[in-house]
């Protein structure tokens, strides 16, 4: 079956102030059943100025939980799309820099 996958990702600075949220569309895949609770592993993200992007400096993977699963039953050639749990990114701490 195929997935979209998102996540939602807050910037913040170092006094935890909201600068911006946003969906980080992982992209779409073909992955056999998806549930909420399972485990998905991904490449960690980081910040190029505001935008969120793959940190894939030191290659590090990293673990989300799936929280949610929702198909439009009215439009069956569409990807289910599926969200993982939030992450938050600290300006200036999660640089990835001009990669």
């Amino acid at each position: 079956m195929k997935y979209d996958i998102y996540q939602t990702v807050k910037i913040v600075d170092f006094n935890n102030e909201l600068l911006s949220e946003a969906d980080f569309y992982h992209g779409e895949f073909d992955l056999p059943v998806v549930t909420p609770s399972c485990v998905v592993t991904t490449h960690a993200l980081g910040l190029k100025e505001f935008v969120v992007v793959y940190d894939r400096r030191q290659n590090e993977k990293v673990q989300f939980q799936v929280v949610q699963v929702s198909m439009d039953l009215t439009e069956p050639d569409r990807p289910a799309s599926v969200h993982l749990e939030p992450v938050t990114l600290i300006i200036g701490q999660h640089d990835v820099g001009q990669i």
